[in-house]
């Protein structure tokens, strides 16, 4: 099971494997691209999200300056408004519903690490820096 599986399925993953920093990269090229538009570009604005996202529903929009982890884990419902400043680690699944309002400078983290330093060094689970 390769570190992307594992990071799917909550067990303890390498979190600077190189198929984890692809999928970041990519992520980071598709917000920053998002980023740099403005509200004149909203068919633009859209390509961007439906390749960024799981899911995106209807009447979505989202303020610059938007970040995320991997994108893929993300799920957006209808008629959803989030503000500037937002930044989403989702390393699971984020599901936001129909009709919901973000405020500004908010974050959702769907993130953990391990607790114990020495399974995550011995394990990959994390690096140890982080620890």
């Amino acid at each position: 099971m390769n570190d992307w599986e594992k990071l799917q399925n909550g067990l303890l993953y390498n979190d600077v494997a190189p198929e984890l920093f692809a999928r970041r990269v990519t992520a980071k090229q598709l917000f920053r691209s998002y980023n740099g538009t403005d509200d004149s570009q909203a068919a633009y604005r859209r390509e961007l999200m439906e390749k960024m996202f799981h899911e995106v529903g209807d009447e979505v929009l989202i303020e610059p300056m938007f970040q995320c982890e991997f994108g893929v884990n993300i799920t957006i419902g209808s008629h959803v408004y989030i503000n500037f400043g937002c930044t989403i680690l989702d390393c699971a699944e984020v599901t936001i519903g129909n009709h919901v309002l973000i405020g500004p400078n908010a974050g959702i983290y769907a993130v953990n690490h391990c607790l114990d330093p020495e399974k995550g060094q011995t394990e990959g689970a994390f690096p140890s820096r982080f620890i």
